[in-house]
């Protein structure tokens, strides 16, 4: 079986970035010739930004035979999980609550970087889930069922 990829773009997340970095560069641009060290707390305030945009503008999943991984932005944040220590995979809806980015919630953690909808993975030796953002969370959760029951 070759190598299935899913990319899910982090419109949102890039939305609110872009904005809050484009604020802050009108600040930066206000402040330039006022306040030294507001610039250097602006300038330090859009590195960050940049940076969180870079870690979380996508999310990919791979799923091959024996593994499921993922990584999110440039690769930087990701994980890989092995077919054989999964029970199970469902599609599942998110909270709004649980929102954008990486979350720990009671029972798991969920990866996310755009809308509400994940696969969520059931192992075999704890009782923690690990929810991985998707818009094709009924596709990739019957590939890994058919994967695992195989």
């Amino acid at each position: 079986m070759q190598p299935q990829i899913f990319r899910q773009s982090g419109k949102w997340m890039i939305f609110i970035l872009m904005i809050a970095s484009l604020v802050c560069l009108d600040a930066i641009i206000n402040t330039l010739a006022d306040n030294r060290f507001g610039l250097s707390i602006l300038i330090g305030v859009l590195i960050v930004l940049q940076v969180c945009m870079a870690l979380f503008y996508q999310l990919t999943i791979t799923v091959t035979e024996e593994t499921v991984s993922f990584r999110m932005g440039i690769g930087l944040i990701g994980k890989s999980y092995r077919i054989s220590d999964i029970e199970s995979c469902n599609a599942v809806q998110n909270n709004l609550l649980l929102g954008l980015g990486i979350h720990y919630f009671m029972g798991g953690v969920l990866y996310n970087v755009s809308g509400r909808k994940a696969i969520e993975l059931h192992f075999k030796n704890h009782r923690k889930v690990v929810r991985i953002g998707t818009d094709r969370p009924e596709e990739i959760a019957k590939l890994i069922n058919l994967l695992i029951n195989r």
